[in-house]
Formats: C-alpha cells, structure tokens, sequence
C-alpha cells in the first residue's frame, strides 16, 4: 500500500490519528505516524527522500520552533522542506508552534530559561512561546511552504493549535488573546 506519513505529537494527535487512520486505509492507504520528538521529522522526511512517502499530513510543527529556538529536541534545519522538494504532496497544520521542548534530564534553551516548563512526558518538557516567538515560528513555517515544488495546503485550526494551547493550561491571558495574531508571511 502507498504510506502517508503523518506527524503526531502525544495525545492531541490521538485525536485526528484515531479518525484518519481508518479514513486512509479505506482509501487503500497506510498510514505511518510520526512522532515529532527530533527522530520523527527526521525519519519521516529520510523515507520521503528513498520515495517510501506518497503523501504528507504534517500536523505537528514543534520540531521547527525547537530548532529555531534552540532545543536539542529537533529534526534540523531542513525540517518541512523536504517534502516540498520531492514534490510530495502534503497538508500542513501548526500543530505543536504554540511550545519548545526540552529534555527532562537536560539544560532548556538558553533564552528560555528562568521560564515555566510543564512536562509532556517522562522525557519532554514545555514552555509556552511568547507571542513574538510564535509570530516568528509562522513566519519561518510560511518561508519553508513556500519553496515547495509540490501540492501543498495549510489548514488552519480553531480553537487553539493543540491541547497545550488552552486558556488556563500554559499560557496566560495575554498570550492566549494573541492566539489569532500569528502570520504565516502575508502569503
């Protein structure tokens, strides 16, 4: 069966995986989901340069504010552009640009410390991005989009980009009233 690759991050994805999943392979597709904890996105895109990929769902974006921002939790500079650059087709949402990540055991990034960070699991831990922060993680995403040779779409979420990205869980009030002000380069 052709595989779409999908980016996943903990259990907000569970929620999109679960309907997908079957969605695909009623289509006569697999589903491969990738969880984009550095390894993810780096696997993810090494199958799509062997062409083991036919289609991307990219859904979980974290992999490039880590890198940008200075987390060891990263896919490399070259995270969301491969896909575009074999031309695969892909469908793109900011899952995940709403935090950075860092090792529980490990230093956070340097300009993050003294913030609050909140475990994701065992080996993870987040902090929220500032408004400008995130307005620059969209404004890298949008960059990164459009130097894509492939069909690509940008879906955009409401209410919040992930489970993190609720009133009252990690962000304060003003950073959740800037949720709409993110800008993917006026594109």
């Amino acid at each position: 069966k052709p595989i779409v690759a999908i980016t996943s991050l903990g259990t907000s994805a569970l929620k999109y995986i679960v309907t997908l999943l079957p969605e695909l392979e009623k289509r006569g597709f697999e589903g491969a989901v990738f969880h984009t904890t550095g390894m993810g996105g780096s696997a993810m895109e090494s199958l799509i340069k062997l062409g083991r990929i036919v289609a991307v769902m990219d859904f979980s974006l974290v992999e490039i504010s880590n890198y940008y921002f200075g987390s060891e939790v990263n896919a490399g500079k070259d995270r969301l552009e491969v896909a575009g650059k074999f031309k695969i087709p892909q469908i793109v949402a900011p899952g995940g640009l709403t935090v950075v990540d860092a090792k529980t055991w490990s230093q956070p990034p340097k300009d993050f410390e003294g913030r609050e960070f909140r475990p994701h699991n065992r080996l993870i831990t987040c902090a929220a991005l500032s408004a400008s922060e995130r307005k620059k993680a969209a404004s890298i995403i949008g960059e990164k989009l459009m130097k894509s040779k492939g069909p690509t779409a940008f879906i955009m979420t409401h209410g919040g980009f992930d489970d993190w990205d609720r009133d009252c869980l990690l962000y304060t009030s003003d950073a959740a009233d800037e949720r709409s002000s993110v800008d993917l380069g006026g594109r």
